[in-house]
């Protein structure tokens, strides 16, 4: 039975060989038929069978799509196999009954792709990801490719699932007065499974009073084992910020509130500062005033050239 079918599922990407950028046919869809899905639990020594559509639209000109199965890299990159050096990859595990699908114009083909989970594969979380590509037309000195690239996260069934993590940096951007003091938190994965994760800055001045507390949303995607995310909080004062530095403490948390890591960092005002929402009235008035003048010095030259 048909579970789902997922157009441009996770990330749709395009991209040109010798001019940038493009968008991707709008009518090329990949999509899956019932089978296990992109994020299933699965047994050690069994195989699974995953069904996978591939359509383009019916204005679109008759193409072959090539499969390939690579890596998970940071951001859901794809990694060539000579670049996935994961313990977690499971790239190996993946394997499609055909590379190259042919597709006619308002058709949809199909491909089966076989997933076998070695008996000994351990605890936690694999992961690979699978990458549709146009293969381009040889007429024409422009040649155009679009790609479709979808996240694979399987989870081991029955094994111990360790979700932990550190806070490896936190820095501050550029203090310039009138714009935000950007804050920056490096965090890494140190389990052995995918999650989704949110943080917590507190701001406070050299006496210790805590000037804002700010909390961002809920990662938009699982950040995997071993790899590193940088989370972003933008501190806009509400007051002008005297001279002096500042202590930011972080911290990162799962979706449920529990605690994954700590961290301490610091920011300076070197320099007189102003937040966004300040208004500067000594130079609005010197600006007004000086408008004022102008306009006057034009008038009476106007006048005195008439008279």
């Amino acid at each position: 039975m048909l579970k789902g079918f997922l157009a441009l599922l996770a990330l749709a990407l395009a991209f040109t060989l010798g001019v940038s950028p493009v968008l991707a046919s709008p009518g090329f869809t990949v999509g899956l038929v019932g089978g296990m899905g992109l994020s299933p639990e699965v047994s050690p020594g069994e195989s699974y069978t995953q069904t996978l559509t591939v359509s383009i639209g019916q204005e679109d000109a008759a193409t072959d799509v090539l499969i390939e199965v690579l890596g998970y890299g940071k951001g859901v990159k794809p990694l060539l196999p000579e670049e996935d050096k994961s313990p977690y990859s499971a790239r190996s595990f993946i394997q499609p009954d055909r590379i190259i699908l042919h597709v006619e114009p308002g058709e949809t083909n199909s491909a089966n792709v076989t997933i076998t989970i070695p008996a000994d594969v351990g605890d936690g979380g694999r992961y690979a990801i699978l990458r549709f590509s146009t293969v381009p037309s040889e007429e024409g000195m422009v040649k155009i490719v679009s790609a479709i690239v979808l996240p694979v996260k399987f989870t081991i069934k029955d094994s111990q699932l360790i979700h932990k993590g550190e806070i490896t940096e936190v820095s501050a951007g550029e203090v310039i007065s009138g714009k935000p003091v950007n804050i920056f938190i490096t965090f890494k994965n140190n389990g052995n499974h995918h999650f989704k994760f949110k943080g917590e800055v507190t701001i406070s001045d050299a006496r210790g009073e805590v000037l804002d507390t700010i909390s961002t949303a809920l990662s938009p995607v699982s950040i995997i084992p071993s790899q590193s995310e940088q989370l972003t909080v933008s501190f806009i004062p509400k007051t002008q910020l005297p001279l002096g530095v500042y202590s930011v403490r972080a911290k990162v948390m799962l979706e449920d509130g529990t605690l994954l890591g700590e961290a301490e960092g610091s920011f300076e005002v070197d320099k007189p500062y102003l937040p966004p929402t300040a208004v500067n009235w000594p130079v609005i008035g010197g600006i007004v005033a000086g408008v004022i003048v102008v306009g006057v010095v034009i008038f009476f030259l106007v006048r005195r050239r008439a008279a």
